[in-house]
């Protein structure tokens, strides 16, 4: 590459990305992606495609935060990127240039897409197509000056026109197939440290959705999964993003269903099925789905629930049942099981596939296989299983730290603070072999149970004796979403009339995987930076491979101390 055509890619491409997102210094207009979204938003028009282009400035806007720099300011660091990379560069202008013609060509949007200005034009709209960038042709030096002129121009004529969609067909879904394929192309360019970040940062766009964006954006992730090529990664990411939606309305907005309610008696319980994790236990569900078909669950019981027992565990029932993305490493859900003898109610949760239908065909107490029993991670750590006497290799443990940050960041996302995070409540099921059996540890893929610890992030806001009430003892408007079947804000109030949910002080100042300020004030909301820090805890345990009271003496209560002990125990990860 030419010394000249490099020293003219970072002034054009610092042109070109606000081009259709922001104002100019050429001129100023509302951005041109939002220009052509507000044509599908109009009332009586298409839901769909507008919901695409949402998605799709979603994406651009993400992808652009990576280019600030030190000083916040947006689009600047570009240029160390493109000194370092030129190649890298180049296509990030040829693929900004491509987004510009597309949305700044008023003849391509009318004849090509269908998209026609409502009045007639009192002058003739500058021509694009004179660059030919869509037969390969790159901007020089020489035509990127007047490129950037004429997209401004046109984009001003645009700003003061009203479009309509022509009736015949559907052309304008080549419009945004062509805009999502250039997105999809410039968002996998950049550093790549970026990038990933970028990649594990995705589902960040649910967290500050109500549910009519959660339906849109569920919506048009599904469409880009169908039309994305099978084997691709796109695949999977709109998949995740689609169930990140749909598990976010579920968790944050909709009513409760009618969860299924099972009996003891139709399961088949054995004191050899409990397992390390609390309060939890295998169990063979009878005449499930059907009759004489049986299959291997897992009942984690909730004790301290308080007196509305039934509620809690159908409302964790209920978002357990819904779709969700396999990032946050949750089991799905059957329903609740109640025992009345020691008045409590359990999750009936599912186990991996391989697990749920490998029952004995007779039925007595060995019905559970003991190849199909799972472990925790804390069994691991005290080499308490004959298959991990040692330290588990760096690279598994690397694994399974970036799979529960990963689910911890993803449930924080959707709205949901876990609350229990320990090493008891971190399970491996035995891995599927080639033979169909069940095989040692499977630490691909380990689930979180703790569940009837976790809550919605804003659920103690509804709990009498919270210090995040308001002063006429209601929960903050912004916390209550009015949805057309349902008036939550009535439960709430019946919630703070009835609920004395709370946990039990001596049960926190035993866990000390709980932040300080958590572990010895039960009464102190419980919060997303808790649910980091007992995560930072399980890292620490995880690297050294040693549980965390033989790290430091965890019960100590001058907090300095443990913090002091705990700090000098991570420089022990240095090696």
């Amino acid at each position: 590459m030419e010394m000249a055509e490099f020293s003219c890619i970072v002034p054009t491409v610092l042109d070109l990305l606000p081009l259709c997102r922001a104002k100019t210094d050429i001129v100023e207009f509302k951005d041109a992606f939002n220009l052509i979204k507000q044509i599908f938003d109009r009332p009586g028009t298409l839901e769909l495609p507008a919901a695409r282009l949402e998605f799709i400035i979603e994406q651009y806007d993400s992808w652009r935060e990576i280019w600030r720099d030190e000083e916040g300011r947006p689009d600047l660091g570009f240029e160390a990127f493109a000194t370092s990379f030129p190649l890298a560069g180049r296509k990030v202008l040829d693929q900004a240039a491509l987004i510009a013609l597309v949305l700044c060509d008023t003849h391509g949007l009318e004849f090509k897409y269908g998209i026609k200005a409502s009045q007639v034009m009192k002058r003739e709209a500058e021509d694009l197509y004179i660059f030919r960038l869509e037969d390969g042709i790159q901007l020089t030096p020489e035509t990127q000056g007047n490129f950037l002129e004429r997209c401004a121009a046109n984009l001003s004529y645009i700003k003061r026109c009203k479009f309509m969609l022509r009736k015949k067909g559907s052309p304008w879904i080549g419009l945004i197939d062509l805009l999502r394929g250039y997105i999809e192309i410039i968002t996998s360019i950049g550093p790549k440290s970026d990038i990933d970040r970028l990649l594990r940062g995705e589902l960040d766009i649910v967290r500050k959705m109500q549910l009519p964006q959660l339906h849109r954006l569920s919506e048009a992730a599904d469409y880009e999964m169908r039309h994305s090529y099978p084997e691709s990664d796109s695949v999977r990411r709109y998949h995740e993003i689609s169930l990140a939606a749909k598990f976010r309305a579920a968790v944050k907005f909709e009513a409760l269903k009618n969860t299924y309610k099972f009996t003891l008696c139709d399961f088949l319980l054995d004191p050899s099925y409990a397992i390390s994790s609390p309060c939890s236990t295998m169990a063979l569900l009878f005449d499930y789905p059907v009759r004489k078909e049986h299959r291997i669950v897992l009942i984690e019981w909730a004790d301290d629930l308080g007196t509305d027992q039934e509620y809690y565990a159908r409302a964790k029932a209920h978002m357990l049942e819904s779709p969700k993305p396999d990032v946050l490493l949750l089991p799905g859900c059957y329903g609740i099981v109640e025992d009345p003898i020691r008045r409590r109610f359990g999750l009936v949760l599912a186990t991996p596939s391989h697990i749920r239908y490998n029952q004995a065909q007779i039925r007595p107490a060995d019905a559970i296989s003991p190849s199909c029993m799972p472990f925790s991670l804390r069994e691991l750590l005290e080499r308490r299983h004959s298959f991990c006497v040692y330290i588990l290799d760096l690279g598994t443990r690397i694994s399974l730290a970036k799979k529960l940050i990963a689910a911890v960041h993803a449930m924080h996302c959707v709205g949901w603070v876990h609350e229990n995070l320990r090493s008891s409540c971190i399970l491996f099921f035995p891995s599927q072999n080639q033979t169909g059996h069940p095989h040692p540890i499977d630490y691909d893929c380990p689930v979180l149970l703790g569940l009837c610890g976790p809550h919605d992030e804003y659920s103690d806001a509804y709990r009498p004796n919270s210090h995040d009430l308001y002063s006429d003892g209601s929960a903050s408007e912004s916390d209550v979403w009015i949805d057309s079947h349902i008036e939550r804000r009535d439960i709430q109030r019946r919630d703070l009339q009835r609920r004395e949910v709370r946990p039990s002080p001596k049960s926190n100042s035993n866990n000390y995987y709980a932040h300080p300020d958590k572990r010895w004030n039960p009464a102190v909301r419980y919060s997303r930076a808790h649910d980091i820090y007992s995560l930072g805890c399980l890292l620490l345990e995880i690297g050294l491979w040693e549980p965390l009271e033989q790290v430091t003496d965890v019960l100590d209560r001058d907090y300095d101390r443990v913090k002091r002990a705990l700090q000098e125990a991570t420089l022990r990860l240095d090696g």
